[in-house]
Protein backbone atom coordinates (compact mmCIF):
# COMPACT_ATOMS: atom_id res chain seq x y z
CA UNK A 1 0.00 0.00 0.00
CA UNK A 2 1.26 3.48 -0.87
CA UNK A 3 2.30 5.74 1.97
CA UNK A 4 -0.54 8.30 2.20
CA UNK A 5 2.03 10.90 3.26
CA UNK A 6 4.23 10.43 0.18
CA UNK A 7 2.90 13.68 -1.30
CA UNK A 8 2.64 16.96 0.59
CA UNK A 9 2.02 20.63 -0.13
CA UNK A 10 1.56 21.63 -3.77
CA UNK A 11 2.45 18.09 -4.86
CA UNK A 12 -0.53 16.65 -2.98
CA UNK A 13 -2.81 19.55 -3.96
CA UNK A 14 -2.17 18.78 -7.63
CA UNK A 15 -3.02 15.08 -7.23
CA UNK A 16 -6.13 15.92 -5.23
CA UNK A 17 -7.28 17.99 -8.18
CA UNK A 18 -6.79 15.01 -10.51
CA UNK A 19 -8.95 12.58 -8.49
CA UNK A 20 -12.15 13.41 -10.37
CA UNK A 21 -10.46 12.89 -13.75
CA UNK A 22 -9.05 9.56 -12.54
CA UNK A 23 -12.39 8.45 -11.09
CA UNK A 24 -14.13 9.12 -14.41
CA UNK A 25 -11.44 7.11 -16.20
CA UNK A 26 -12.13 4.18 -13.86
CA UNK A 27 -15.81 4.34 -14.81
CA UNK A 28 -14.96 4.56 -18.52
CA UNK A 29 -12.35 1.78 -18.43
CA UNK A 30 -9.33 3.89 -19.39
CA UNK A 31 -7.32 3.84 -16.18
CA UNK A 32 -3.89 3.35 -17.77
CA UNK A 33 -4.37 6.30 -20.11
CA UNK A 34 -5.55 8.56 -17.27
CA UNK A 35 -2.61 7.61 -15.04
CA UNK A 36 -0.12 8.33 -17.85
CA UNK A 37 -1.61 11.76 -18.55
CA UNK A 38 -1.68 12.65 -14.85
CA UNK A 39 1.97 11.60 -14.59
CA UNK A 40 2.81 13.78 -17.58
CA UNK A 41 1.07 16.81 -16.07
CA UNK A 42 2.67 16.08 -12.69
CA UNK A 43 6.24 16.14 -14.01
CA UNK A 44 5.56 19.35 -15.95
CA UNK A 45 4.80 21.01 -12.62
CA UNK A 46 7.26 19.10 -10.46
CA UNK A 47 10.34 18.25 -12.58
CA UNK A 48 12.25 15.19 -11.47
CA UNK A 49 15.27 17.37 -10.60
CA UNK A 50 13.23 19.58 -8.24
CA UNK A 51 14.11 18.90 -4.57
CA UNK A 52 11.21 17.08 -2.88
CA UNK A 53 11.17 19.50 0.04
CA UNK A 54 10.79 22.48 -2.32
CA UNK A 55 7.39 23.59 -3.63
CA UNK A 56 7.34 25.44 -6.97
CA UNK A 57 6.04 29.00 -6.73
CA UNK A 58 2.42 29.81 -7.67
CA UNK A 59 3.84 31.76 -10.62
CA UNK A 60 5.77 28.72 -11.85
CA UNK A 61 2.68 26.52 -11.58
CA UNK A 62 0.51 29.06 -13.38
CA UNK A 63 3.03 29.26 -16.22
CA UNK A 64 2.90 25.51 -16.98
CA UNK A 65 1.78 24.71 -20.52
CA UNK A 66 0.45 21.16 -20.70
CA UNK A 67 0.55 21.24 -24.51
CA UNK A 68 4.19 22.30 -24.77
CA UNK A 69 6.62 19.81 -26.33
CA UNK A 70 8.89 18.17 -23.79
CA UNK A 71 12.57 17.99 -24.81
CA UNK A 72 14.40 14.69 -24.51
CA UNK A 73 17.00 14.38 -21.78
CA UNK A 74 20.33 14.34 -23.58
CA UNK A 75 22.14 11.03 -23.24
CA UNK A 76 25.91 11.15 -22.68
CA UNK A 77 28.05 11.08 -25.82
CA UNK A 78 31.13 8.85 -25.34
CA UNK A 79 32.82 10.61 -28.27
CA UNK A 80 32.90 13.89 -26.34
CA UNK A 81 33.90 12.57 -22.91
CA UNK A 82 36.66 10.72 -21.18
CA UNK A 83 35.88 7.19 -20.03
CA UNK A 84 35.47 8.37 -16.45
CA UNK A 85 33.20 11.29 -17.41
CA UNK A 86 31.05 8.98 -19.54
CA UNK A 87 30.76 6.41 -16.75
CA UNK A 88 29.71 9.10 -14.26
CA UNK A 89 27.22 10.59 -16.73
CA UNK A 90 25.66 7.17 -17.40
CA UNK A 91 25.32 6.55 -13.67
CA UNK A 92 23.60 9.92 -13.31
CA UNK A 93 21.26 9.05 -16.19
CA UNK A 94 20.42 5.67 -14.69
CA UNK A 95 19.73 7.26 -11.31
CA UNK A 96 17.43 9.79 -12.96
CA UNK A 97 15.50 7.10 -14.83
CA UNK A 98 15.08 5.03 -11.67
CA UNK A 99 13.81 8.09 -9.82
CA UNK A 100 11.25 8.78 -12.55
CA UNK A 101 10.05 5.17 -12.47
CA UNK A 102 9.77 5.28 -8.68
CA UNK A 103 7.70 8.48 -8.69
CA UNK A 104 5.46 7.16 -11.48
CA UNK A 105 4.80 4.09 -9.36
CA UNK A 106 4.01 6.26 -6.35
CA UNK A 107 1.51 8.32 -8.34
CA UNK A 108 -0.17 5.22 -9.75
CA UNK A 109 -0.52 3.62 -6.31
CA UNK A 110 -1.75 6.85 -4.70
CA UNK A 111 -4.47 7.29 -7.31
CA UNK A 112 -5.60 3.67 -7.08
CA UNK A 113 -5.72 3.82 -3.28
CA UNK A 114 -7.72 7.05 -3.31
CA UNK A 115 -10.18 5.72 -5.87
CA UNK A 116 -11.09 2.52 -4.09
CA UNK A 117 -11.79 3.77 -0.56
CA UNK A 118 -15.43 3.34 0.57
CA UNK A 119 -15.63 7.10 1.08
CA UNK A 120 -14.72 7.82 -2.54
CA UNK A 121 -17.03 5.16 -3.94
CA UNK A 122 -19.86 6.71 -1.91
CA UNK A 123 -19.05 10.25 -3.06
CA UNK A 124 -19.80 9.34 -6.68
CA UNK A 125 -23.46 8.96 -5.70
CA UNK A 126 -23.61 12.28 -3.86
CA UNK A 127 -22.04 14.72 -6.34
CA UNK A 128 -24.87 17.27 -6.31
CA UNK A 129 -25.13 17.44 -2.52
CA UNK A 130 -21.34 17.59 -2.11
CA UNK A 131 -21.00 20.46 -4.60
CA UNK A 132 -23.82 22.30 -2.87
CA UNK A 133 -21.96 22.13 0.44
CA UNK A 134 -18.66 23.09 -1.20
CA UNK A 135 -20.20 26.25 -2.68
CA UNK A 136 -21.73 27.23 0.66
CA UNK A 137 -18.52 26.76 2.66
CA UNK A 138 -16.33 28.31 -0.05
CA UNK A 139 -18.51 31.43 -0.08
CA UNK A 140 -18.59 31.67 3.72
CA UNK A 141 -14.81 31.31 4.08
CA UNK A 142 -13.81 33.10 0.85
CA UNK A 143 -11.88 30.06 -0.39
CA UNK A 144 -10.22 30.50 -3.78
CA UNK A 145 -10.55 28.11 -6.68
CA UNK A 146 -7.12 26.62 -5.96
CA UNK A 147 -8.36 25.48 -2.53
CA UNK A 148 -11.60 23.86 -3.67
CA UNK A 149 -10.14 20.38 -4.19
CA UNK A 150 -8.89 20.18 -0.59
CA UNK A 151 -12.16 21.66 0.70
CA UNK A 152 -14.20 19.17 -1.30
CA UNK A 153 -12.21 16.26 0.09
CA UNK A 154 -12.66 17.54 3.65
CA UNK A 155 -16.43 17.91 3.23
CA UNK A 156 -16.73 14.43 1.69
CA UNK A 157 -14.95 12.85 4.67
CA UNK A 158 -17.16 14.74 7.12
CA UNK A 159 -20.38 13.78 5.32
CA UNK A 160 -19.32 10.14 5.01
CA UNK A 161 -18.34 10.04 8.68
CA UNK A 162 -21.87 11.06 9.64
CA UNK A 163 -23.42 8.02 7.92
CA UNK A 164 -24.78 5.20 10.14
CA UNK A 165 -22.39 2.27 10.61
CA UNK A 166 -24.73 -0.06 8.72
CA UNK A 167 -24.64 2.17 5.67
CA UNK A 168 -20.84 2.50 5.82
CA UNK A 169 -20.63 -1.29 5.99
CA UNK A 170 -22.67 -1.45 2.80
CA UNK A 171 -20.26 0.92 1.08
CA UNK A 172 -17.27 -1.14 2.20
CA UNK A 173 -18.83 -4.14 0.49
CA UNK A 174 -19.57 -2.08 -2.62
CA UNK A 175 -15.94 -0.94 -2.67
CA UNK A 176 -14.74 -4.53 -2.76
CA UNK A 177 -16.94 -5.12 -5.80
CA UNK A 178 -15.74 -1.88 -7.36
CA UNK A 179 -12.10 -2.90 -7.12
CA UNK A 180 -12.84 -5.80 -9.44
CA UNK A 181 -13.56 -3.28 -12.21
CA UNK A 182 -10.04 -1.92 -11.88
CA UNK A 183 -8.58 -5.24 -13.02
CA UNK A 184 -8.46 -5.08 -16.75
CA UNK A 185 -9.37 -8.15 -18.76
CA UNK A 186 -6.44 -9.76 -20.52
CA UNK A 187 -6.28 -9.02 -24.22
CA UNK A 188 -7.01 -11.91 -26.57
CA UNK A 189 -3.68 -13.65 -27.26
CA UNK A 190 -3.96 -13.29 -31.01
CA UNK A 191 -3.69 -9.51 -30.63
CA UNK A 192 -0.98 -9.41 -27.99
CA UNK A 193 1.69 -10.69 -30.37
CA UNK A 194 0.73 -8.15 -33.02
CA UNK A 195 2.04 -5.29 -30.91
CA UNK A 196 5.49 -6.90 -30.88
CA UNK A 197 5.61 -6.75 -34.67
CA UNK A 198 4.22 -3.23 -35.05
CA UNK A 199 7.47 -1.29 -35.36
CA UNK A 200 8.19 2.25 -36.42
CA UNK A 201 9.75 2.67 -39.86
CA UNK A 202 12.48 5.31 -40.33
CA UNK A 203 11.45 6.97 -37.08
CA UNK A 204 7.77 7.19 -38.05
CA UNK A 205 4.89 6.57 -35.64
CA UNK A 206 2.22 3.96 -36.35
CA UNK A 207 -1.34 3.20 -35.24
CA UNK A 208 -3.32 0.03 -35.89
CA UNK A 209 -7.06 -0.36 -35.43
CA UNK A 210 -9.28 -3.39 -35.91
CA UNK A 211 -12.82 -4.25 -34.91
CA UNK A 212 -15.47 -6.93 -35.03
CA UNK A 213 -17.56 -9.35 -32.93
CA UNK A 214 -15.63 -10.67 -29.93
CA UNK A 215 -16.62 -14.21 -28.82
CA UNK A 216 -15.25 -13.62 -25.33
CA UNK A 217 -17.84 -10.88 -24.82
CA UNK A 218 -20.96 -12.56 -26.22
CA UNK A 219 -20.31 -11.37 -29.73
CA UNK A 220 -20.37 -7.68 -28.92
CA UNK A 221 -18.53 -5.46 -31.33
CA UNK A 222 -15.13 -4.53 -29.96
CA UNK A 223 -12.48 -2.17 -31.27
CA UNK A 224 -8.82 -2.92 -30.66
CA UNK A 225 -6.22 -0.21 -31.17
CA UNK A 226 -2.43 -0.47 -30.92
CA UNK A 227 -0.09 2.50 -31.17
CA UNK A 228 3.66 2.45 -31.71
CA UNK A 229 6.02 5.38 -31.25
CA UNK A 230 6.05 7.94 -28.46
CA UNK A 231 6.56 11.67 -27.95
CA UNK A 232 9.67 13.20 -26.42
CA UNK A 233 10.24 14.04 -22.75
CA UNK A 234 10.53 12.23 -19.42
CA UNK A 235 6.97 10.86 -19.70
CA UNK A 236 6.77 9.67 -23.33
CA UNK A 237 3.17 8.94 -24.34
CA UNK A 238 1.94 7.29 -27.52
CA UNK A 239 -0.79 8.79 -29.71
CA UNK A 240 -3.73 6.88 -28.22
CA UNK A 241 -2.88 8.02 -24.70
CA UNK A 242 -1.91 11.63 -25.41
CA UNK A 243 -4.97 12.32 -27.58
CA UNK A 244 -7.32 9.95 -25.76
CA UNK A 245 -10.23 12.37 -25.36
CA UNK A 246 -10.36 13.42 -29.02
CA UNK A 247 -9.66 9.87 -30.21
CA UNK A 248 -12.55 8.52 -28.14
CA UNK A 249 -14.92 11.39 -28.95
CA UNK A 250 -14.37 11.67 -32.70
CA UNK A 251 -12.60 8.67 -34.23
CA UNK A 252 -14.05 5.71 -32.32
CA UNK A 253 -17.72 6.64 -32.99
CA UNK A 254 -16.97 6.92 -36.73
CA UNK A 255 -15.22 3.56 -36.83
CA UNK A 256 -17.92 2.01 -34.65
CA UNK A 257 -20.57 3.24 -37.09
CA UNK A 258 -18.62 1.64 -39.93
CA UNK A 259 -18.38 -1.70 -38.09
CA UNK A 260 -22.13 -1.81 -37.49
CA UNK A 261 -22.61 -1.63 -41.25
CA UNK A 262 -20.19 -4.51 -41.82
CA UNK A 263 -21.84 -7.28 -39.80
CA UNK A 264 -25.12 -8.97 -40.60
CA UNK A 265 -27.94 -8.89 -38.07
CA UNK A 266 -30.92 -11.22 -38.40
CA UNK A 267 -33.91 -12.18 -36.26
CA UNK A 268 -32.52 -15.63 -35.40
CA UNK A 269 -29.17 -14.44 -34.07
CA UNK A 270 -29.06 -10.77 -33.30
CA UNK A 271 -25.55 -9.56 -32.67
CA UNK A 272 -25.21 -6.91 -29.93
CA UNK A 273 -24.63 -3.50 -31.50
CA UNK A 274 -22.72 -1.67 -28.78
CA UNK A 275 -19.05 -0.94 -29.45
CA UNK A 276 -16.34 -1.04 -26.81
CA UNK A 277 -12.61 -0.44 -27.19
CA UNK A 278 -9.70 -2.56 -26.03
CA UNK A 279 -6.29 -0.91 -25.99
CA UNK A 280 -3.16 -2.79 -26.84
Amino acid sequence: MVNPGAFQGAWKAFLMGEKEFYSQAVDDGFVAEAVAKIQLRYFKRFPIDLPEEEDPSPEDLAAVDDDAIEPDYQEPDPEKMTSKEYEEAMEKLGSRQRKIAFHRGQIKCWLAYQARTPCNVWRKTQCAEIEKQVKIVAAEKSIRKSGLAALRDKIVKEMYGQLPEEERRKWRFTTEQESVRLRKHRRQKCWVHLQQHLKTVKGWKASFIAGGPEPAHEGKLNIISIHSGKMTGDIPLEFGTLEHEGYKKHFLPMYGCFLKKCYFYDSDRRMPCSCTETRG
